[in-house]
């Protein structure tokens, strides 16, 4: 595919108004993607989680099973000391809540990235964190220290990394019938806050046919990749706009788990998270609208700017390649 232009414009506002949901008719599930498929996707992300005269670090969340409680995600760090220095020994440390899982038994809450001396880049380690200390499907900056060693002086600062709030979601395998019928008899009790993000995006060159043929399959990958089941609605005629429902519900709650600081709270365990997205493509760009709706206002906030994110990344960034 051409390449596009990276120019995306976001915005978004709160209401606890009722959002409108088309009826059922001609509706059908978006297609799903593998683990493996999705986990490659996320393995594109990388972000900065730290950095200072003498050590950048890096982290990529790749997914979350909501089977074996477990979120992955790989770390790798870089040196960016003077050649003169001696860095060595790199080490993350992580909340004890929500702790690497253990490998043979170990039950350490720390993971080395350079064992010794390190020169350039670390390579990449893969980290399984214990998705019990996690309740809320918002955005979390998980609290981490990284410590190393330069020139024979141990070093050890605080860090935030950032754990996208769709991470904590699980898809609601239903369709549009049912969603409805969701909406008419719980929408009072769980579904009171609603957030909306629009993101406008610059696709140059590319002719309002093409964006609206390709689009499904992006709003496809991202219910994926943010653990949402999608669903098409009625195919749109040719300048109205195309809408999407995606659904999830909150992770199986564990009690008796410790949680991390902020994660006390819990969604009841009937509640759902729905989301209409709703596209307009047109001549060299498309603008994309995410309305959730939720018992949180936090919640609503959260899940519907990574969704907006996500699709931009698709459309115009790091993901465009496989959309």
């Amino acid at each position: 595919a051409a390449a596009a232009a990276a120019a995306a414009t976001v915005t978004s506002a709160s209401s606890a108004r009722s959002a409108q949901m088309p009826a059922a008719s001609g509706s059908s599930a978006l297609p799903s993607y593998s683990e493996k498929e999705l986990a490659e996707l996320h393995g594109r992300l990388w972000a900065a989680c730290f950095g200072d005269s003498a050590l950048r670090l890096f982290a990529a969340v790749r997914s979350a099973s909501s089977k074996k409680m477990q979120l992955r995600l790989e770390l790798r760090c870089e040196k960016v000391a003077a050649a003169s220095q001696a860095l060595a020994d790199v080490t993350v440390s992580f909340p004890g809540a929500a702790a690497p899982v253990p490998e043979a038994g170990g039950t350490s809450s720390s993971v080395s990235l350079a064992v010794g001396a390190l020169e350039g880049r670390s390579g990449k380690v893969r980290v399984a964190l214990n998705l019990n200390a996690f309740s809320l499907p918002t955005t979390c900056m998980l609290p981490i220290e990284v410590s190393y060693s330069l020139d024979g002086q141990t070093i050890t600062q605080s860090a935030e990394l950032r754990l996208p709030s769709t991470m904590f979601l699980v898809p609601w395998q239903v369709n549009e019938d049912e969603i409805a019928e969701y909406m008419a008899t719980h929408a009072s009790e769980h579904l009171i806050e609603q957030h909306a993000t629009v993101v406008a995006v610059e696709l140059s060159g590319q002719p309002q046919a093409q964006i609206a043929q390709e689009f499904p399959a992006v709003v496809s990958r991202c219910a994926g990749l943010c653990h949402l089941h999608g669903i098409q609605q009625q195919a749109a005629a040719q300048g109205k706009s195309q809408k999407f429902l995606m659904v999830a519900r909150p992770l199986p709650s564990n009690s008796g788990s410790e949680k991390l600081a902020g994660q006390e709270a819990e969604l009841a365990a009937d509640s759902r998270v729905v989301c209409l997205l709703a596209a307009m493509p047109k001549e060299g760009g498309i603008d994309v609208k995410a309305t959730v709706k939720a018992s949180r206002k936090d919640v609503c906030e959260s899940v519907s700017n990574e969704i907006a994110s996500i699709v931009r990344e698709l459309l115009a960034g790091r993901l465009r390649a496989a959309a």
